[in-house]
Parts: structure tokens; C-alpha cells; sequence
């Protein structure tokens, strides 16, 4: 095995680490413990539609306001706010952040809130058909508990290839988003 492989294995090896324990207390959340009043729910049953859903709990309690200024803050989310503005979205700044309400509307980088409760957001991502794709961020159990949720078209081999990888993300992006809360409120 020469340099360049090892060097690759390890990186390889501590990615995997670091990945492991920053999702170690993300959780799946059943699709079933969904209530039906939830905004994410309307996609469970829909035809071609993935959805999936995670959770993690806080000390402190939060609003779902501060949630979802934390998530799109967060340093996960910074990096993919800088490559959607690469890729032409429109840049969004901590700034216009932290002045939003999440009003339907409102837009984060390619992100549209299409509608929101006083304990869940439901954003769209992506207008055309193509895509279908949602983000769903709520708080429960008086703000304790935080989740995540995706919905996306899966009609095509590309979207059931990579959902493996999105999967991965969808932990990783709410634990950090748990860790820009935690460092923010304390």
C-alpha cells in the first residue's frame, strides 16, 4: 500500500469516527409517529415520494424559530449555504437570518417556507416536478426535542442511489444544528 492510500484509508477511517459520534444521538423517527396534523405528513403516503425523519433531544427548551435559525446557521449548513450560492441560489446571511420569521415565503438560499404552525416549518426546495423536495423542521415535547424531516421524489435511479448519502446528511446536518443551538443558548 503506498503513502497516498494510507493517507486515504485513515482519513477515511476518521471521517467515519467523527461522523459516528457527532449522529450518536440522532434517532430515526417511526413515519407512523407522525401525527396526521403534521406538515411532513401529507407525504408518507404519496406515490414515489421518500420522506424521512430524525430527531434529537435538548436540555434546554426551544422554539421552532430558533430551530430553524440554528439550522440554516449552523456550520454544517454554512458550507451547503455557500455551495448553493456557487451553484446560482441566492446567498442568504446570517444577518437575514436571524430577521426572519419564517413567514410562508420567506426564502433561505433555494429554500421557500410554503407554510408553518407554531411548533413546525414545512420548506420547499425545489419548485419544479423533477424534484418535489421538502425540509420539515419541528419541536416537541415543549421544545425539547427537535426533528428533521425530508421529503424528495424518488422516481429516478439517481435520487435512490445517493439516498444513502442523504440519509447520512439529514443526521449530521441536525446534529450540528443541535450544536449551533446548544452554543448559542449558553
Amino acid at each position: 500500500m503506498n503513502g497516498l492510500a494510507k493517507v486515504s484509508l485513515v482519513a477515511a477511517a476518521v471521517t467515519a469516527a467523527v461522523v459516528s459520534f457527532a449522529t450518536r444521538k440522532v434517532a430515526s423517527t417511526p413515519l407512523s409517529s407522525l401525527h396526521s396534523s403534521n406538515l411532513i405528513a401529507r407525504f408518507v403516503s404519496t406515490p414515489d415520494q421518500h420522506v424521512d425523519v430524525y430527531q434529537v433531544t435538548l436540555s434546554k427548551p426551544t422554539s421552532v424559530e430558533h430551530f430553524a435559525k440554528a439550522f440554516f446557521q449552523s456550520p454544517v449548513f454554512q458550507v451547503e449555504r455557500g455551495l448553493l450560492s456557487l451553484a446560482g441560489a441566492a446567498k442568504t446571511t446570517d444577518a437575514e437570518i436571524d430577521a426572519m420569521t419564517f413567514a410562508s415565503g420567506d426564502h433561505v438560499a433555494t429554500f421557500r417556507v410554503i407554510e408553518s404552525k407554531q411548533d413546525e416549518i414545512l420548506f420547499c426546495w425545489d419548485d419544479t416536478e423533477a424534484w418535489n423536495g421538502h425540509s420539515w423542521v419541528a419541536v416537541k415535547d415543549n421544545g425539547h426535542t427537535l426533528l428533521f424531516g425530508s421529503t424528495l421524489r424518488n422516481r429516478r435511479a439517481f435520487i435512490r442511489r445517493v439516498m444513502p448519502l442523504h440519509l447520512m446528511y439529514a443526521q449530521i446536518v441536525l446534529a450540528s444544528a443541535k450544536f449551533q443551538l446548544e452554543r448559542t443558548t449558553s
